[in-house]
């Protein structure tokens, strides 16, 4: 599944701070997060190949701005009220051209489509994300620059509308808003070109991918109190490849729809103590 672990990452990160906001009062130390993961999407971006994963989430949490998980680290400033800026380091296990899932996947298919492209290599990822929210509007603003030979860069902006129900009893947050996500060159040419021995090795025909706009997205997000210390994340996605990448023999469908389903119950480390 395309950027199974990164994508995971951002949810569990991401879901952190919504979950802090939706306890009684921000935490004051450490805290544990505990949980589970279904993410459903497509093989990698581009494929015709659907897979469904289920992930252990395990993460861990300082005073709503230090959040650490198994694929990576995220530190939040708030140089000023309603501004949150992110730096994050995360880890890429690349892309394989095996098509074959996960060793959590609980269903779908594998996808022989790219086999002879070669793996992509994987690697750390430096990035982050800007968010700035007034009112009911957030706005927000990703970079993530992949340190493997063959990485390159990728970035996304995106507007966001956001709010909460309270009349249900608990406050339940959600947002939605669209996003556009840019590949630089050597990011498209990693994944979308195919060289003239990709060609003889895989059957597809020669392909130079070029920077630019790699695709455009309607997202939406939903958080739903189920306990005092748990929450039912639920997220979903519609994206379009743009039609530069289209036009790549490794896409077979520019449309996905992706769904993703996240438990996860935190406890102050304090509580933890024996």
């Amino acid at each position: 599944m395309r950027k199974t672990f990164g994508l995971l990452l951002a949810i569990a990160l991401s879901a952190a701070p919504l979950l802090a906001k939706a306890q009684p009062a921000p935490p004051e130390g450490w805290t544990l997060g505990l949980g589970a993961a279904l993410i459903s999407g497509k093989a990698y971006d581009g494929s015709d190949a659907r897979q469904t994963n289920l992930f252990p989430n395990v993460s861990i949490g300082y005073q709503n701005k230090f959040f650490l998980s198994v694929r990576g680290a995220e530190y939040t400033f708030r140089p000023v009220e309603g501004l949150s800026i992110k730096p994050r380091i995360s880890y890429s296990r690349g892309r394989s051209d095996d098509g074959e899932g996960s060793l959590f996947m609980i269903a779908g298919e594998d996808t022989d489509h790219i086999q002879g492209l070669g793996d992509t290599d994987p690697g750390f990822v430096l990035g982050g994300s800007v968010e700035y929210a007034i009112l009911f509007l957030q706005l927000e603003g990703s970079f993530s620059e992949y340190l493997a030979a063959d990485g390159g860069r990728e970035a996304s902006v995106g507007a966001k509308l956001r709010g909460r129900v309270m009349s249900l009893g608990p406050p339940i947050f959600w947002n939605f808003g669209p996003s556009v996500t840019f590949f630089d060159e050597t990011r498209a040419q990693t994944l979308y070109s195919v060289t003239p021995a990709q060609s003889a090795r895989s059957g597809l025909p020669v392909f130079e991918a070029e920077g630019g706009v790699f695709e455009t997205a309607m997202s939406g997000a939903l958080v739903l109190p189920t306990s005092q210390r748990s929450r039912l994340i639920t997220t979903i996605t519609r994206s379009e490849i743009s039609d530069d990448f289209a036009d790549s023999p490794v896409v077979t469908d520019r449309l996905s729809t992706s769904f993703n389903l996240i438990w996860a119950i935190s406890f102050d480390f304090a509580d933890l103590r024996l």
